[in-house]
C-alpha cells in the first residue's frame, strides 16, 4: 500500500510539472505601418487567447536560420495592456549589436507573450520559430528605380505573405493627402512592381520638374493598413525635345550642302545622329559621327561635303538620349537642285521641290545675279519652273555670264514650332552670247509687216540701216524700240520689190558690239 501511495504522489508531481510547462499562445501581428506624422512605424497585434500575460516582447529577425531562426530583442518590457508599439525607422537591438533601417530594408518581426512569474505557463515562442520563408510578418518596403535608357520609373516592393493586392498612391511635397494612382487604370495591383511609362512621366501637368512621392498600402481582410515607407522618386527623366525642326538647307557653295536644325530649347539632351538618303526617302543611312552640342545651343549646323553635283539629298536629325536611344526625329529637309536650259532668247530654269518644311511652302524666289550688278528677284512662284526672257534684261553685254539661284520660304505661321524655314539652291550659271536674227523675206502685207532685227540683246546704243541695191538709204533708226521698216520710202511711197541690204550694230555697256550685214527680199503682193 505504501508503494502505491508513493507512485500516486509521483504522478501528481509529474502532472503539475507538465501543467507548468504549457506555453502561452503567440499573439498575431495585424499591422506594421509607417506613420507619416512622426516618421515612426507602428506595430500592432491581437491577443484574444491568452488570459494571463505579464508583458510582451518585440523581437526582430537577425538574419540567421541555422539551426533555427534567430531573433534579437528590441523591447522586452511592453505592457500587457498594450496592443501596439511605435518604433523608430532606424532602431538598434536591445543588446546594441545590430541596427536596422525600415526605410531602407525589409525587417521581420515577432511579438511574444510572457506570463507572470510563478504561474503554470511559459512564454510563447510560435512567432520566433518563423523566418522570411515561413511567414514571418514584415514591413512593406517600396523602392524606385529609374531606367534612363527606356525612360520609365519602376516601383517595386516586397511580398506580404497574406495579401496579394496593393494600392499605389502618390503625392507632392508638402504632403497633404494621398492620391490613388489612376493614370494606367485601377490603382490596385496584384504584383510586386509597377512601371510608370515615359508618356506619363513627360506629362507636364503632373511630373515635369516636380518631385513625386509614392507609397504602397496593403489591406488585410479586416482592413488593417500596412503602409509602406514613403519614397521620393526622381521622375525627372532627362527631358528630350518636343520637336526637332529641320529649318532648311543651303547649297549655294555648289560643292557642299549646309544643314540647319533647331531643337526645342527645353530639351536636356545634346546628342544627335544625322541621317541622309540619296535621290529618294526610302533608305536613310547615318551621315558622319554622332553630333554633341556641348554648349546646349539647341541648334545643329552641319556641312555635308560628300555630295555629287545635281543630286538631291534628304536629311533627318535624330535626338538621342544618353544611351544613344532615339527620342525624337526631325521632319525631312532636302537640297534644291537648279538646272538651266538656254536658247538664244530664253533661259529656262527648273528646280526640284524642297522637301519638306514642318509648315507650308510659301513661295520660291528666283534670283538673277549679273557681274557688277545686285542680285535681283525676278519672280516669286510656287511652281518649280520659270523662263527668263533675255530680251527683257536691260543693259546687257553681248557676251555675259548670268547666275541664278532659288530660295524657298516657309509660312512661319504654319510651322508648329514657330520657325521660319528657308532653303537655298545651288547657284547655276549660263553664258549668254547674243546674236542678231534677220528675216530673209519681208512683205508689208504679210504676217511680219515690219522689218527689223530680233535679238535677246538689249543694247545701250543701236543703229539699223536699210539700203537699196544702189546703196541709197531707204530707212534708218537709232531707236531699238522702233517698229522697223514698213516697206516705204521716207516720203511715203512704196519701195519696189527686190533685194535690199541691211546693217545692224548693237552696243552694250561692256563687251564688244554686235554687228551684222546682209540682204533680204522685199516681196509685194
Amino acid at each position: 500500500m505504501k508503494k502505491y501511495i508513493i507512485i500516486l504522489i509521483g504522478l501528481l508531481i509529474l502532472a503539475n510539472r507538465v501543467k507548468a510547462a504549457t506555453p502561452l499562445v503567440s499573439p498575431t501581428i495585424t499591422s506594421i505601418t509607417y506613420i507619416e506624422g512622426n516618421g515612426k512605424y507602428k506595430i500592432s497585434w491581437s491577443d484574444n487567447i491568452n488570459k494571463v500575460v505579464d508583458h510582451y516582447s518585440l523581437l526582430v529577425y537577425s538574419g540567421s536560420s541555422v539551426p533555427s531562426p534567430q531573433y534579437k530583442f528590441i523591447n522586452d518590457e511592453i505592457s500587457s495592456d498594450s496592443s501596439s508599439i511605435e518604433i523608430d525607422s532606424l532602431f538598434t537591438t536591445k543588446d546594441g549589436t545590430m541596427t536596422f533601417n525600415l526605410n531602407h530594408e525589409v525587417c521581420y518581426f515577432a511579438i511574444e507573450a510572457y506570463p507572470p512569474s510563478g504561474t503554470a505557463f511559459t512564454p510563447s515562442s510560435g512567432n520566433i520559430s518563423k523566418d522570411s520563408s515561413s511567414g514571418a510578418p514584415c514591413n512593406l518596403f517600396i523602392q524606385a528605380r529609374f531606367d534612363t535608357c527606356a525612360e520609365y520609373l519602376q516601383l517595386k516592393w516586397n511580398s506580404l505573405n497574406v495579401w496579394n493586392a496593393f494600392e499605389i498612391s502618390y503625392n507632392y511635397k508638402p504632403i497633404t493627402f494621398w492620391i490613388p494612382w489612376s493614370f494606367d487604370g485601377a490603382p490596385t495591383v496584384t504584383s510586386n512592381s509597377f512601371d510608370i511609362m515615359k508618356d506619363i512621366l513627360h506629362n507636364s501637368k503632373y511630373f515635369t520638374d516636380t518631385d513625386v512621392y509614392f507609397r504602397v498600402v496593403a489591406l488585410d481582410q479586416d482592413f488593417n493598413p500596412w503602409n509602406s515607407n514613403i519614397i521620393k522618386a526622381n521622375t525627372h527623366a532627362t527631358l528630350g525635345p518636343s520637336y526637332v525642326n529641320a529649318d532648311g538647307t543651303d547649297a549655294s557653295s555648289n560643292d557642299s550642302i549646309k544643314l540647319n536644325f533647331t531643337i526645342d530649347p527645353a530639351s536636356k539632351l545634346n546628342k544627335y545622329r544625322l541621317l541622309r538618303a540619296v535621290k529618294d526617302t526610302s533608305n536613310f543611312t547615318v551621315l558622319g559621327p554622332t553630333i554633341v552640342d556641348t554648349t546646349f545651343s539647341h541648334s545643329v549646323h552641319y556641312i555635308d561635303k560628300k555630295i555629287i553635283a545635281n543630286t538631291q539629298y534628304y536629311y533627318k536629325l535624330v535626338a538621342l538620349n544618353y544611351c544613344d536611344t532615339p527620342k525624337m526625329v526631325s521632319n525631312i529637309e532636302s537640297n534644291i537642285v537648279l538646272t538651266i536650259e538656254n536658247d538664244t532668247a530664253t533661259n529656262t530654269l527648273s528646280w526640284t521641290n524642297y522637301e519638306q518644311f514642318a509648315g507650308k511652302l510659301k513661295q520660291y524666289d528666283v534670283h538673277r545675279r549679273r557681274s557688277g550688278k545686285q542680285d535681283t528677284v525676278i519672280t516669286s512662284t510656287t511652281a518649280n519652273i520659270y523662263s527668263d526672257i533675255l530680251a527683257n534684261i536691260k543693259d546687257k553685254s553681248s557676251v555675259e555670264d548670268i547666275y541664278y539661284y532659288v530660295e524657298a520660304y516657309e509660312y512661319g505661321t504654319s510651322n508648329p514650332n514657330k520657325i521660319n524655314g528657308y532653303a537655298i539652291s545651288n547657284i547655276s550659271h549660263t553664258t549668254v552670247t547674243s546674236i542678231i536674227v534677220m528675216p530673209k523675206y519681208f512683205s508689208p502685207t504679210g504676217k511680219i509687216n515690219k522689218y527689223k532685227p530680233s535679238s535677246a540683246f538689249a543694247p545701250v546704243k543701236y543703229q539699223f540701216v536699210i539700203f537699196d541695191r544702189w546703196g541709197t538709204i531707204v530707212y534708218q533708226t537709232t531707236d531699238s524700240e522702233s517698229e522697223g521698216w514698213n516697206g516705204r520710202y521716207s516720203g511715203g511711197g512704196a519701195a519696189p520689190q527686190g533685194v535690199y541690204m541691211y546693217y545692224v550694230k548693237m552696243t552694250g555697256s561692256t563687251g564688244p558690239p554686235l554687228e551684222k550685214r546682209g540682204t533680204f527680199t522685199l516681196v509685194l503682193p
